[in-house]
């Protein structure tokens, strides 16, 4: 009988087929492209993604020309006298898409802002000019008064290197901050080495952060996260891809942010930070060592600090949900 049933269903099958034919005729050139590009470009997958996603959640991308540089950004929402707009500055090697994970978590009637920092994602891009953190915030400043964010003081938000730039952002421009927010910031010279650095030290991480093949990608990845997901092959080759042509330029930024004047900047100018300061660091942040946020509690008079669990380096990744929940009462209090 089961021969028989599977014998009955020949007949429709075919039928089905046939009547499929002229949509995979016509369909398989676009579905050949996308598998190819897949594979063959999965970094311009992470661009396309990217983008879209910070398309559906609001974001418009444009563009300002101040001093030279050409700074690209995006915006979600208005200004809104009664409400600080918010900005946020991303990480070393990164863009202004990484954040769309974590601000899709923020109230939808907040006014925000993402930038390409200089450099990085479309905005110019000088290998003669410097990008030690002092350097960078004063190019970010240049930005924020192009876009007319210094009519009202701001709320500014920033990550790794966009952290430590925020933070002598805040300390020398204090007049321009309402708030000031960094994750797990660059700029301080920890006494304790991080997990990191002893890597690159004995020899296990060669490139350090700045990896050339894929399977220096997948020792790196480690030291950014606290937990490591699994993932296909495509997406180191994707990383690699978007990086290939950047090395050189990444190792500048490298090697001025970590010059003797930049790489405790941080430190040496936080005694200087006066405005509302909340500092979330990742307990398990093996880049940047978390001791660095009892060193932000001690040289801020006032500021909020948090150390979360289950969380390395890559807090608006890893912990979303509690990062956004703190930032929202930290901003909340008394504006929003």
């Amino acid at each position: 009988m089961h021969a028989l049933f599977k014998l009955a269903l020949v007949p429709p099958c075919m039928c089905i087929c046939i009547m499929m034919l002229p949509f995979i005729f016509f369909f398989s050139p676009m579905i050949f492209a996308v598998v190819g590009l897949i594979f063959l470009r999965p970094d311009l997958v992470f661009v396309l993604y990217t983008r879209f996603k910070m398309w559906h959640i609001g974001f418009r991308t444009s563009s300002v020309t101040v001093s030279n540089y050409t700074f690209s950004y995006a915006e979600r929402g208005k200004q809104d006298p009664s409400k600080p707009t918010m900005l946020f500055l991303h990480g070393f090697s990164a863009a202004k898409d990484m954040w769309w994970p974590f601000v899709k978590n923020l109230p939808n009637d907040w006014h925000i802002m993402v930038v390409d920092m200089p450099g990085h994602g479309h905005t110019t891009r000088k290998m003669s000019d410097s990008f030690s953190f002092a350097a960078q915030a004063a190019r970010i400043r240049q930005f924020t008064q192009a876009v007319g964010m210094r009519k009202r003081p701001f709320h500014m938000v920033g990550i790794s290197m966009g952290g430590g730039v925020a933070g002598i952002y805040a300390a020398k421009y204090s007049e321009d901050l309402e708030r000031l927010t960094m994750l797990c910031p660059a700029g301080i010279n920890s006494k304790i080495p991080s997990e990191f650095e002893l890597a690159v030290r004995d020899g296990r991480l060669k490139k350090g952060m700045l990896p050339e093949k894929e399977e220096e990608y997948v020792k790196m990845m480690p030291f950014l996260l606290h937990e490591t997901p699994k993932v296909p092959n495509l997406y180191w080759k994707g990383m690699r891809l978007l990086r290939k042509n950047n090395n050189a330029f990444y190792r500048k930024v490298i090697n001025d942010m970590m010059a003797p004047a930049s790489k405790d900047s941080l430190r040496s100018n936080m005694g200087a930070i006066t405005v509302p300061s909340l500092v979330l660091w990742g307990q398990h942040d093996k880049l940047l060592h978390p001791s660095g946020a009892d060193v932000l509690k001690e040289g801020i008079p006032g500021s909020e600090v948090h150390v979360l669990e289950r969380a390395g380096h890559s807090l608006h990744l890893e912990r979303p949900y509690k990062t956004s929940k703190l930032l929202c009462q930290f901003a909340e209090d008394g504006y929003y």
